[in-house]
């Protein structure tokens, strides 16, 4: 055996992070080459982020041989309350990674059964000088290694698709796009017909798609979700503009259910906060692909949804705890939960605390809320020392309608928690409206 070797630089050049209702058409083996089929759609409200390149943590720990723990973190330079509100949308929800290396290969963190988890920290530190700082993890376990997905021209970019090309004049349209692709039964999946010289129409021209799916005859996109077994299908394209047409037969390999080799194993916190009195939600998350769910055990008052694995219900204690169950072909586990120790500390000092958009009558207040484990229950705006709104816990702004044009007052906000706990007063600021 002959081996040469290349240096390549290291590190990662960019990331993106979708969730798993972003992704589709998930082979039922996950490798190397099998990647290739996963398709990527992200949401149209991206938000561009500056990650400090020194914070980037990308780590493999094979604990056995069927076990892969994955832990990424990161800690962004960027500071928005736009940002903020754009990682909210994917906390602690499925998904995965696309880790762009300096050397222009691409991994596959996470997958549709063993996705991974993202949580975040946002530290705004306590004076002016200290640098704050919003930091990620993404977390999870699989069976399997990050897969490779692909290589592309341009370094650390998911490109977009090439730009049509303008159409040749008098000529009917050619299919480029390949002529097959495989399907598997229970997933959404998209392939597309693509065509050159500007084709108007495409339809099925002869046999059948396969059930569940159809097809947009202005775009070309096939869609839906295959429910059947394991079998070959093909039938005929066509596509037309007005020069002509062609047709094209198509190959699917579709690939039934297939029976899971392990049971389900369950991922989501083993020790969520519960306060009394409090409406409380708990979804089941488990890798495997559950049928069911189920619970045991749980307070009065207390369901478990068995489809969808979501707990609800008002406990009547900060205390309670019961057995979460997930299910498939290959068996059942179960999982202890029991809800997690109140810390006995108040919330963590506003320091942020700001006014904008002044006018001569009205005037908007904004804050970071800081991180903490311990759901907030409400928010107090004092003028002058006297409460003048009581907000919910979760808000970081409100528009302020009290002041007379021309005059000076004084602000600051305090925070409860559901322990029923105090924040000290955040920084005071004076506002003086235009006349």
């Amino acid at each position: 055996m002959v081996f040469s070797i290349k240096e390549q630089p290291s590190g990662f050049s960019a990331l993106h992070i979708f969730l798993l209702e972003e992704t589709s058409n998930w082979p039922v083996v996950l490798t190397d080459k099998t990647a290739a089929f996963v398709v990527f759609t992200p949401m149209d409200s991206n938000v561009e982020a500056e990650i400090d390149e020194d914070s980037i943590s990308v780590k493999t720990t094979e604990r056995r041989k069927d076990l892969f723990e994955i832990d990424i973190r990161m800690q962004f330079i960027t500071r928005s309350q736009c940002l903020e509100a754009h990682l909210d949308k994917y906390k602690n929800r499925p998904c995965v990674v696309v880790g762009c290396l300096n050397n222009r290969f691409q991994k596959i963190y996470g997958s549709d059964l063993q996705p991974l988890y993202l949580s975040i920290e946002i530290d705004d530190m306590e004076k002016p000088e200290d640098k704050g700082a919003t930091k990620l993890k993404i977390v999870g376990e699989t069976r399997h290694r990050p897969v490779y997905y692909m290589v592309y021209e341009s370094e650390g970019e998911i490109p977009d698709p090439e730009p049509e090309p303008e159409p040749e004049p008098g000529l009917a349209p050619v299919i480029t796009s390949f002529p097959g692709f495989t399907i598997n039964s229970g997933v959404a999946m998209s392939f597309q017909i693509v065509a050159t010289n500007a084709p108007t129409s495409f339809v099925v021209s002869a046999g059948q798609l396969p059930s569940g799916l159809s097809i947009n005859e202005q775009s070309g996109f096939i869609t839906g979700i295959y429910n059947g077994s394991t079998q070959e299908i093909d039938f005929t394209i066509t596509v037309s503009n007005i020069h002509g047409l062609t047709s094209q037969n198509i190959v699917v390999s579709a690939i039934g259910a297939v029976t899971p080799q392990y049971p389900p194993f369950i991922t989501s916190a083993s020790h969520p906060i519960t306060v009394s009195g409090i409406p409380f939600e708990y979804q089941i998350y488990a890798t495997e692909n559950p049928t069911s769910f189920g619970a045991i055990d749980l307070p009065a008052g207390f369901s478990v949804n068995t489809v969808t694995g979501l707990i609800t219900g008002t406990p009547d204690s900060n205390e309670i705890s019961f057995t979460v169950s997930a299910t498939n072909a290959a068996g059942t586990t179960e999982k202890l939960v029991t809800s997690a120790e109140l810390d006995g500390l108040p919330p963590a000092t506003t320091t942020d605390f700001t006014a904008s958009q002044i006018t001569s009558n009205s005037f908007f207040i904004s804050w970071t809320q800081p991180f903490s484990d311990v759901p907030r229950d409400s928010i107090e705006i004092y003028q002058n020392g006297s409460l003048i709104k009581t907000l919910s816990g979760s808000t970081t702004g409100a528009l302020i309608q009290m002041m007379v044009p021309g005059s000076t007052s004084s602000f600051y906000m305090r925070t409860k928690d559901v322990q029923g706990l105090w924040s000290e007063n955040s920084n005071v600021i004076e506002v003086t409206q235009l006349s």
